[in-house]
């Protein structure tokens, strides 16, 4: 499988995972030279052996965690060779349970660069990642290498690709300007669009039951950097003619853009935090804002936090949508990905960056379908995330033990697309991913599977429901 990989900060018209929060750098020595390296916010670094190690806040870290640069003298002429030979030799030592993928080759500004990724499911522990960048520039050859909890490398990606980008050569050298440095989100379906938040806001995409839905269903997830911190939830929901006061308490109004949200608060006094819920209600659904903070610094984060916040919010309307009846739908989520279904499918959710389907036929039986769409987001590409996630589960020792197979499928308008085949476990699973064209494409994920639980897996309806998407 080829995995273009786009080191960028995140660009959030995308779905998940975060921008790296860049407040300034550090000096420090590399191969014997002055260097000027960009370190995230929160983030520490130590020296040893000549290395520079990065070590991220330990609140957002699942397991052992490791990042590292390293520079020698002299330029080799082949990063990509480099870069997997380095994976290769980590896998013969450490991680014989693991799997290489191809070096993908890329630019840091003009300095040619490469990634290759290691990656599977130790005998003990969760699924791992691994990442080995090389490039060349100042008659040096750099080396970054991070591994960890496939789940942490994802959400900690845009933050290293501030690291690899803002390298400088020179104690007084200015960090490389990141092709991104403002964080984004817009998704139609929410009716939410925010513009121009700074990247040391991190975005990504959590997963909640809400008001009268069966399964988890995927909710933005956004969070404001240093003190006060605020954690800010969006969720999407349908309501019918029996959604009267949802609120809970009697509401205040607060108006967004001339839209009236009803807001009510609620106090856990055990974790000394107030949660703040701006409902925005519309014909058939609602959108819930939850806003969280410790209870003493709320009156500062009103000051400084959610001002900013609500300044990059821009609501908009979302078109109606049949819910729940099998005519067919047509919707556009995240990223411009259209989807235009015909009887018998319907539509069940409507997700952060995605929406979840139902196909039903006496042949077929009831399956559902989950669907998302997201941009790259840092050293770790959607493409390698979705992967390990869906190998991650389908292989799980203490759960499904089942097996992946994969093959390539045609996808149209992709550069890519690949299906993987959860077989031999309590249940089955198909995930089909494609990535588009150009350079940001958009990356979407489509995930069946029979809602009896069975350990078939449907990969004809898969198939099937792709030729119904037209990707940007």
């Amino acid at each position: 499988m080829r995995l273009a990989v786009v080191v960028t900060a995140f660009a959030l018209s995308s779905i998940a995972a975060t921008a790296g929060a860049v407040e300034g750098g550090e000096t420090h020595n590399l191969a014997g030279k002055q260097h000027h390296l960009t370190v995230p916010s929160g983030w520490s670094t130590y020296e040893k052996n000549g290395g520079v190690g990065f070590t991220p806040p330990m609140e957002k870290l699942h397991g052992a965690f490791e990042c590292r640069l390293d520079a020698v003298q002299g330029e080799v002429k082949d990063v990509t060779a480099k870069s997997k030979k380095l994976a290769a030799d980590e896998q013969t030592a450490h991680q014989t349970w693991a799997t290489v993928t191809d070096g993908n080759p890329f630019k840091i500004g003009e300095a040619p660069a490469a990634i290759t990724f290691l990656s599977g499911q130790p005998p003990q522990g969760a699924f791992q990642l691994s990442m080995f960048v090389v490039w060349t520039a100042n008659g040096l050859t750099y080396q970054f290498v991070a591994d960890g909890p496939s789940e942490d490398m994802d959400a900690l990606s845009g933050e290293m690709s501030a690291i690899v980008y803002g390298v400088s050569y020179g104690k007084n050298a200015p960090a490389q300007t990141l092709k991104t440095n403002k964080v984004n989100l817009d998704d139609p379906q929410f009716g939410i669009t925010l513009q121009g938040l700074d990247p040391s806001w991190t975005i990504s995409i959590g997963k909640e039951k809400g008001p009268g839905q069966k399964v988890p269903v995927g909710i933005w997830m956004i969070e404001s950097p240093g003190k006060p911190a605020v954690a800010i939830k969006v969720r999407r929901f349908w309501i019918d003619k029996s959604f009267k006061n949802g609120f809970g308490k009697k509401p205040t109004i607060k108006k967004v853009q001339s839209t009236d949200l009803y807001v009510t608060e609620a106090v856990d006094k055990k974790a000394k935090t107030t949660t703040r819920t701006y409902s925005i209600v519309r014909a058939d659904h609602a959108v819930q804002i939850e806003a969280s903070a410790l209870t003493a610094e709320l009156a500062e984060a009103d000051k400084k936090v959610l001002p900013v916040f609500f300044d990059a919010l821009t609501l908009t309307t979302p078109p109606a949508l049949p819910h729940a009846q099998r005519k067919g739908v047509e919707l556009t989520i995240a990223n411009g990905v259209k989807i235009a279904l015909p009887e018998p499918w319907a539509l069940l959710e409507v997700a952060a960056a995605g929406a979840i389907f139902q196909y039903a036929s006496k042949e077929a039986g009831s399956i559902t379908v989950f669907t998302r769409a997201r941009r790259g987001g840092g050293v770790v590409d959607p493409f390698t995330a979705e992967s390990n996630g869906f190998h991650k589960s389908c292989e799980d020792p203490k759960g499904n033990k089942g097996k992946v197979d994969e093959k390539d499928v045609s996808f149209k308008n992709a550069e890519e697309a690949k299906r993987y085949r959860c077989r031999n476990g309590k249940s089955g699973s198909v995930m089909i991913l494609a990535r588009g064209k150009g350079d940001d494409p958009v990356h979407l994920m489509v995930v069946a599977y029979y809602d009896s639980g069975s350990s078939e897996t449907p990969d004809g309806v898969a198939l099937d429901f792709t030729t119904y998407v037209k990707l940007p």
